[in-house]
């Protein structure tokens, strides 16, 4: 490993000098936050912009409905799909048994409501579909 596995800031001080070191610790803490923020906010922007296309107003047209789907922290708020990566345990462990199982429990309450109620999905499909 090169230089003992320095960090940037550290590198450039080691060669530049103290003042040097202390701007590209502030550079690199602005510049990872910069990163944070537009990962966050861009994804979420894009979300509310398709889920848009076919209405003008709604919560899904909302970014910062997206930001909040995506940044719960309490457990019992979270959505099924945002539930299932607490699954994931250190080091990228996974027990697959339990990820399916909890996956198979979370598709049958909507195929239960679908499978009552496929006569009215598919009547109005068709009605969607045909002209007159």
């Amino acid at each position: 490993m090169r230089h003992q596995g320095l960090s940037v800031p550290e590198l450039t001080g080691m060669y530049m000098g103290n003042k040097m070191k202390q701007v590209m610790r502030v550079f690199s803490t602005v510049l990872l936050f910069m990163v944070g923020v537009v990962f966050a906010v861009g994804p979420a922007g894009l979300l509310s912009y398709l889920c848009g296309q076919g209405s003008s107003s709604g919560i899904f047209t909302n970014k910062y409905f997206w930001l909040t789907i995506v940044f719960i922290s309490k457990n019992a708020a979270k959505t099924v799909a945002m539930g299932l990566k607490d699954y994931v345990g250190a080091f990228g462990n996974v027990d697959w048994g339990l990820i399916f199982t909890a996956i198979g429990v979370s598709i049958l309450p909507p195929m239960i409501v679908y499978f009552l109620l496929n006569r009215h999905v598919t009547a109005g499909m068709t009605v969607g579909a045909t002209k007159g």
